[in-house]
């Protein structure tokens, strides 16, 4: 779960361009799909703008983000699982596409980690535990709340099996608290609600959370990365009072499985290139956004721990897709 202690080591050897100039015709040869399996303006969309656009400069050649979005994620998924493991068509995803979804519905089409073949773990993020001002200003304040008042408190989430409700469900876990889920559409809609006091605190990706901050409507209490993050020096990471608890999210470059090995360092080693250019690291530091670029075996391995701890979650909690 803890994906940037999977830091890449540094760029790809030579041994491995050679590899593939002696097994494969020379990547890129046409225009390369990014497929992001949600709708067009939403954060994913953005960050796949983005990567498209420093890759394209690397590349020399256009690389166009195709939205399939649907079912979860799993449209744009399985889309890319089938397509030719050439390196023409990526697939850009975190947990709700990947190890979140999967521990909850066993029947999606695909395996996270069976079924694709990772270029990188890309970029983290942090989400934040945000509170209406009125329930708690600290987060020790909050965690004698939930103990004081088992079951009375309730929390905002994107709905049964979405990377808010699992981060929310594992504080419970970890925290050792009972608080009560109310599902909204999508990260707005559950923040408008704590800002009106319809319910008490929402888990929230820290880039789309500020606005609020700043307006003194919401309260920040604690951060789900393992240390403080520049954004929000002043607030706690959630660790720091419950033991353990860290469950940033994340964005990795996949593509389909049977990718030879020789042509996924050379797309990892580019996409370290493409997201270290100056213009897209500034984007990305003000998205939000903490560069990881792993190399495939560092973030297969980083996607796996991720899946497992989920997976563990749903299981301990009997959380099921409805």
């Amino acid at each position: 779960m803890k994906l940037l202690c999977f830091l890449a080591a540094g760029l790809v050897g030579a041994s491995a361009s050679s590899a593939l100039a002696q097994t494969a015709a020379p990547f890129p040869s046409r225009p390369v799909t990014l497929v992001v399996p949600f709708a067009p303006g939403g954060a994913s969309d953005g960050m796949g703008r983005l990567f498209a656009q420093g890759l394209t400069e690397i590349w020399k050649v256009p690389v166009i983000v195709e939205n399939r979005p649907g079912a979860s994620g799993t449209i744009g998924g399985e889309f890319v699982r089938r397509a030719a493991p050439d390196g023409h068509t990526l697939l850009l995803a975190g947990p709700a596409t990947l190890t979140i979804l999967a521990a909850v519905n066993p029947k999606i089409p695909y395996d996270p980690v069976r079924d694709f073949a990772p270029v990188s773990v890309a970029v983290s993020y942090s989400y934040v535990l945000t509170v209406n001002t009125s329930v708690a200003k600290t987060l020790p304040d909050l965690l004698d709340r939930l103990k004081q008042q088992p079951g009375k408190l309730t929390y905002a989430s994107s709905g049964v099996g979405t990377t808010t409700h699992f981060m929310a469900e594992l504080f419970k876990v970890m925290a050792g608290v009972d608080m009560m889920n109310v599902p909204y559409q999508g990260v707005g809609p559950g923040m408008n609600a704590v800002m009106a006091n319809h319910v008490s605190m929402l888990f929230a990706p820290v880039n789309e959370v500020g606005p609020a901050l700043q307006s003194g409507k919401l309260t920040a209490l604690g951060v789900t990365s393992a240390q403080r993050i520049p954004e929000l020096p002043d607030v706690p990471a959630i660790t720091e009072f419950v033991k353990g608890y860290t469950a940033d999210s994340w964005l990795s470059v996949l593509a389909p499985a049977s990718t030879p090995p020789a042509l996924l360092e050379k797309m990892s080693s580019d996409l370290r290139l493409a997201l270290t250019l100056p213009d897209i690291s500034r984007k990305l530091k003000e998205m939000g956004l903490t560069q990881v670029l792993n190399r495939p075996a560092e973030a297969r391995a980083a996607i796996e721990a991720d899946a497992a701890t989920w997976r563990t979650l749903a299981k301990q909690m009997n959380i099921k897709a409805q």
